[in-house]
């Protein structure tokens, strides 16, 4: 399940950042991704990893925790 693409896309448009250039800051953070691994992290038909997360939260300059959307869970207490 990929809790993460919703809120990565989200603050990517917020933050003015076109895809493309999104990608290019990513793989120039070290992020081997493609466009289409891409469109597919945001629209949640790809799982990230935790390394994934950390490079995407830095590109962002959001803590790895605002990537997470927990309502998303099904976590019982």
């Amino acid at each position: 399940m990929n809790i993460i693409g919703a809120k990565v896309r989200a603050l990517r448009i917020e933050k003015g950042i076109k895809q493309s250039d999104f990608l290019v800051m990513l793989q120039v953070e070290g992020l081997c991704i493609s466009a289409t691994s891409l469109i597919r992290l945001e629209w949640q038909d790809r799982i990230a990893s935790v390394t994934d997360l950390v490079i995407i939260a830095r590109v962002l300059n959001v803590d790895m925790n605002d990537l997470v959307d927990l309502s998303q869970l099904n976590l019982k207490h």
